[in-house]
């Protein structure tokens, strides 16, 4: 594939996440590498090695390692395109070159997101709670036996359909409704593969645009994830930060605005960000101590 989005699935406790990647290592076992949550990035490059093989990462957030998570988001990040070789020092002098081709599945119960460059190739899937009735419970472990065994077949398939895959990408991506075109890409990607795994064949324009119809309310709410600003997102971060137990840095500078006449309120609630290596600037702009 020119472009491979990334998914992580996410889901609270009850909602079926353990069983659907239970499923899914299941009929992906003949190719996939799956791996705990608390591997790093270097083991596994070191274990997908010169292969494009997909992989999977189960309780991702397992250890609460943020260091250690943004580095492996970082490597999903570049197996989108995979243009360019990446390069990694030695201690022998030499460097090492790789190319990261792989698509991942990371599972959770809260996705990790960095940055919005994370956000527009990685594709967040939130289960909701099933209502855990007998007859949901006997329509689960009867799917689950139905996974049992197919893992060649189901592989051999996915890879015979690749042409098909392809031109129905394209398909997708032109009847894809005015969005953000890397949105747009990810999802036509998506549901080119899904189509063709379940029909054997290539997309028509009729059938792509009812398909994109039937999973609108879906498409549209994982629109909003290329809705953000890295820029805002700071600002935010920013404003959010807790200058003690009580209060956060947004609540102080709320307490500097214009309207606000009270001198010793004021002075207050300027000295504790001033405490922080921050000023306000004229106007009441902040100026952050980065």
């Amino acid at each position: 594939l020119e472009w491979r989005p990334h998914v992580f699935l996410a889901g609270a406790k009850n909602t079926g996440k353990t069983t659907l990647v239970f499923a899914l290592k299941a009929i992906l076992e003949s190719v996939a590498i799956v791996l705990d949550g608390q591997s790093t990035e270097a083991g596994i490059r070191q274990k997908v090695g010169a292969d494009s093989r997909p992989v999977m990462l189960d309780e991702f957030e397992s250890d609460q390692d943020v260091r250690r998570q943004k580095t492996v988001i970082k490597l999903v990040r570049s197996a989108s395109s995979a243009v360019g070789q990446i390069a990694r020092g030695t201690p022998e002098g030499k460097a090492l070159e790789f190319n990261a081709s792989s698509s991942f599945l990371l599972a959770a119960i809260n996705p990790m997101m960095v940055t919005s460059a994370d956000r527009s190739r990685i594709v967040v899937m939130t289960l909701d709670k099933h209502d855990n009735g007998n007859a949901t419970a006997a329509a689960i472990a009867e799917g689950l036996e139905a996974f049992e065994g197919p893992a060649p077949k189901w592989c051999a398939l996915a890879i015979s359909q690749i042409d098909n895959i392809r031109v129905s990408i394209k398909v997708l991506r032109r009847a894809f409704p005015p969005c953000d075109s890397r949105h747009a890409l990810n999802i036509s990607t998506l549901l080119a593969a899904a189509w063709c795994a379940l029909n054997k064949v290539e997309i028509t324009e009729v059938e792509a645009e009812a398909l994109l119809l039937e999973h609108k309310p879906l498409i549209d709410e994982l629109a909003q994830a290329h809705d953000s600003d890295d820029s805002v997102d700071c600002l935010n971060a920013l404003l959010e930060y807790r200058v003690d137990r009580d209060e956060m840095l947004g609540t102080i500078l709320a307490r500097l605005k214009p309207e606000i006449l009270d001198r010793d309120l004021r002075k207050t609630a300027t000295a504790k960000i001033e405490a922080y290596g921050s000023k306000i600037h004229d106007g009441g702009v902040l100026i952050a101590n980065t």
